[in-house]
């Protein structure tokens, strides 16, 4: 539903989920950053203009 909602938007976005599991409640400013920063360096490969776009979520903080 998500890729068919974007797509009459206009927007690139869509398609698959991936997340981490974790309590951010109990992490760390510094612990949350090292994990995202983690994350998004590990799905380089598979983001980009021609492959996907991640978009955010329900649920994310601003930061």
């Amino acid at each position: 539903m998500d890729e068919l909602e974007m797509c009459s938007h206009g927007l690139p976005f869509g398609g698959g989920k991936g997340g981490v599991t974790c309590d951010p409640r109990h992490m760390s400013e510094a612990e949350l950053e090292n994990m995202t920063r983690r994350y998004t360096a590990e799905m380089l490969p598979f983001i980009g203009p021609e492959t996907d776009v991640m978009a955010p979520d329900m649920g994310q903080m601003i930061r």
